[in-house]
């Protein structure tokens, strides 16, 4: 017996046996259920549908309402149209107050709705999946043909993905999913430079850089697409390209070579006299050859020795440079000195003085401004121009200017005459 007589039969019983009025009679027979005279096409509705009207099946009188039990069921009680949409998914009994039958009808369940992480940044990938409790269901992503419930996209764009379900009630249900692409600094290079420990070098990001990118570079601790970095030894920079809430973090190696330091330091010994010997600078322990002598053009000066051509100069001041230029990791060096160049002045003297033994004679020097003597044995004066000497064998006597370092030497023979023998010859170390 259908539930609503049944219903009807058991509440008509009990107010029987209370002694309340009845309108039946008291031996609780209810007349018997009419046939169905309308049903649901089809009775398992999916969850997308709307306005899925009853269809009669006999001839009714008009009047009355639709109603459904358990709640839940979004049904007109006017015309028994069901909105699925807006409706409780589970199975539902709906009858009429006029019309004849009850009908079971089933709701069938929404599956979910596409999950996935969305906006993503560029480069990023998300995991897309949909489900539903009836199964099983098919699957199908129109983008790819994939036909699993879940996928893997990585979009360079804003895309919008598609999914079609049918579920084990043969529902089919269409769902998109827009996975909005966030800008990222990525795909920029960055370069790993070799650089000497005594050098700087830029680093940094190339490429298309998105408007409005931020940069953090460690350790530096700078904010720009390049940075200048002088480190000591090899070092690892890190930055990070931030726009918005998407970020890329590059790396750049500093590959650094110690760096070898030269020696430029010469000197030339004073004085330095025209007519004399062509003067070679003198080099200090361990310089550093393969570089550059120069001067001022009055100056005749070989390049590559640094020698000075005396009988081409002209006194003066002049400053010399030595200069060597980087080469690889190999320092650059520089080393200038000043040298006077001045002329020689000449020393006058008697080339020859002859004494007997025991006396004395003068020597005499011109031509300088200060003289001084030597040897300085037997010598009345070592410092004045014209000295008294008395020496007791013959002696070689020279004379020079110390103020004037270019001053030539003139010399002296002081020849001394034995008396006993009454000979002219020159004594010697036998006689």
């Amino acid at each position: 017996m259908q539930a609503r007589y049944l219903f009807l039969k058991i509440t008509t019983c009990i107010l029987f046996l209370l002694g309340l009025p009845l309108l039946i009679p008291a031996n609780c027979t209810l007349p018997t259920p009419g046939p169905i005279t309308f049903t649901y096409v089809p009775v398992v509705i999916c969850k997308n549908a709307v306005n899925i009207a009853p269809v009669p099946l006999l001839p009714t009188p008009s009047g009355g309402s639709y109603s459904s039990t358990p709640s839940g069921l979004s049904i007109n009680p006017f015309n028994g149209q069901i909105n699925a949409a807006l409706s409780i998914s589970g199975t539902y009994t709906v009858f009429h107050t006029v019309k004849t039958g009850e009908i079971t009808v089933t709701i069938t369940p929404l599956p979910s709705g596409i999950n996935g992480n969305s906006p993503i940044c560029l480069g990023a990938s998300s995991i897309l999946s949909a489900t539903t409790s009836a199964t099983p269901a098919n699957y199908t992503w129109l983008h790819n043909g994939a036909t699993a419930n879940a996928i893997s996209v990585s979009p360079t764009i804003t895309t919008d993905y598609t999914l079609n379900i049918t579920d084990s009630y043969g529902c089919f249900y269409s769902q998109v999913k827009t996975v909005f692409v966030n800008l990222t600094p990525a795909g920029l290079s960055i370069n790993n430079p070799t650089v000497c420990s005594t050098q700087t070098v830029m680093i940094g990001l190339s490429g298309a850089i998105p408007p409005g990118t931020g940069f953090n570079w460690l350790p530096a601790n700078l904010q720009s697409p390049s940075v200048v970095v002088m480190p000591s030894a090899t070092q690892v920079y890190t930055v990070i390209a931030s726009l918005g809430s998407c970020s890329k973090t590059y790396t750049s190696k500093v590959t650094t070579i110690p760096s070898t330091t030269v020696n430029p330091n010469f000197f030339y010994t004073d004085p330095i006299c025209i007519g004399r010997e062509n003067p070679l600078p003198g080099l200090t322990p361990n310089f550093t050859k393969g570089g550059v002598f120069s001067a001022e053009p009055a100056l005749p000066l070989d390049s590559v020795t640094g020698k000075i051509t005396l009988i081409n100069a002209v006194n003066g001041s002049y400053f010399v440079t030595y200069s060597l230029a980087p080469i690889g990791c190999t320092l650059g060096g520089l080393n200038t000195q000043n040298i006077i160049i001045g002329t020689s002045s000449n020393l006058f003297a008697e080339p020859e003085v002859i004494i007997t033994e025991g006396s004395s004679a003068v020597i005499s020097a011109s031509g300088g401004t200060n003289y001084q003597w030597s040897p300085e044995f037997f010598l009345n004066c070592s410092d004045c121009a014209s000295p008294v000497v008395n020496p007791t064998q013959s002696t070689k006597y020279c004379v020079l200017d110390p103020t004037d370092g270019c001053a030539l030497t003139a010399c002296v023979d002081v020849i001394v005459v034995c008396l006993n023998r009454g000979d002219l010859s020159i004594p010697n170390a036998f006689t």
